[in-house]
C-alpha cells in the first residue's frame, strides 16, 4: 500500500469498488478455490471490501490489518450492514450519507447481512502472529512481500493461499520485495503447486462532482505530475446523477491459487 488509510481515501476506495465491481470480480476469481465449510484469513484487508464478497463463500473470515483506521471503518461497515433492511445491497458511503437511502449501483449485489456476521476484523500485524495460527484459506491482495513472508503466508493455509498482485515487478531499488513475476519464480523454485490467472479489470475512480475530481487529480500531481496529466485527459462525463465524472483505469491482475506443500 502506497497511501494512508483516511476517511477520505477509504470513501474514494469504496466508491471505486462499488462503481466498477472490482472486488466482486476478484472474489469471482477466488470462488472456485474456496469451500463453504472453510475458515479464511485476509492479510492486509484494508477496509475489507473483498471480505464482504468472500464471506458468503466460506464459514468465517478473519480480516487482519495493522492500520487502525481501516479496521475501524470495516467494523462500522459491518454494523451498518446488519442495520440495512434485507441486508443485500452494497452502498457507497458518501451516497448513503447524502441521500439517506440504500441505493445499489448497477451490477453490484452482495448478501451483506449474511456476510457481516462472518467477518471478524482484527487489528494486528502479520509478524505478530504465532507460528501455529492457521486457516483453511488465506488471501493477500496487492501487497509486495519478501520471500520469507510469502512462505510464511502460504504456510498458514491448510488448503489454499490466494494471492492477488498488480501485474508488475516492484521497485528495482528494493529487489527483496516480490511482485507478480518474482512471486511466480519463487513459487516454482520452491516446488509449490499453483495455478496462475492473468486478467484486466476496470478499477477507475468515480466522482460526485467536478471539484471532487479536481481535488483528486491535484493530490495525484503532488506524487507524479505525469500521471496527474494523464488522469486529467482521461476524465469523462458519465451522464449519471450520483457519479457524474469518472477516470477510467484498467488494472492488470495476476492471481495465484497456491496449494500448501503437504497437500
Amino acid at each position: 500500500m502506497n497511501f494512508e488509510w483516511t476517511e477520505r481515501s477509504i470513501r474514494l476506495y469504496r466508491e471505486a469498488s462499488a462503481y466498477t465491481g472490482f472486488h466482486e470480480n476478484l472474489s469471482a476469481m477466488a470462488a472456485p478455490y474456496l469451500d463453504a465449510s472453510w475458515s479464511l484469513a485476509d492479510f492486509g484487508c484494508g477496509p475489507g471490501l473483498l471480505d464482504f464478497h468472500l464471506a458468503p463463500m466460506v464459514a468465517k473470515v478473519t480480516a487482519i490489518d495493522s492500520e487502525e483506521a481501516a479496521i475501524e471503518n470495516l467494523r462500522a461497515e459491518i454494523r451498518r450492514a446488519t442495520e440495512i433492511p434485507g441486508g443485500h445491497t452494497v452502498v457507497p458511503v458518501a451516497q448513503e450519507q447524502a441521500t439517506g437511502t440504500a441505493v445499489c449501483p448497477p451490477g453490484i449485489s452482495v448478501a451483506r447481512r449474511d456476510a457481516a456476521g462472518r467477518i471478524e476484523p482484527v487489528l494486528r500485524d502479520l509478524c505478530e502472529l504465532s507460528a501455529d495460527e492457521k486457516w483453511d484459506a488465506v488471501v493477500m491482495s496487492f501487497v509486495g512481500m519478501d520471500a520469507r513472508l510469502l512462505d510464511d503466508l502460504v504456510g498458514r493455509a491448510r488448503k489454499r493461499a490466494l494471492l492477488f498482485f498488480r501485474h508488475r515487478s516492484f521497485d528495482p531499488d528494493a529487489p527483496e520485495v516480490l511482485g507478480a513475476p518474482e512471486t511466480e519464480r519463487h513459487l516454482t523454485a520452491q516446488g509449490y503447486s499453483f495455478t496462475k490467472t492473468v486478467t484486466e479489470l476496470e478499477f477507475g475512480q468515480p466522482f460526485r462532482s467536478l471539484p471532487d475530481a479536481e481535488d483528486w487529480i491535484a493530490d495525484l500531481a503532488k506524487r507524479k505530475e505525469a500521471k496527474a496529466r494523464k488522469a486529467r485527459e482521461a476524465l469523462v462525463d458519465t451522464g449519471r446523477s450520483d457519479f457524474p465524472y469518472f477516470i477510467p483505469k484498467t488494472v492488470k491482475v495476476t492471481f495465484f491459487a497456491v496449494a500448501p506443500k503437504e497437500l
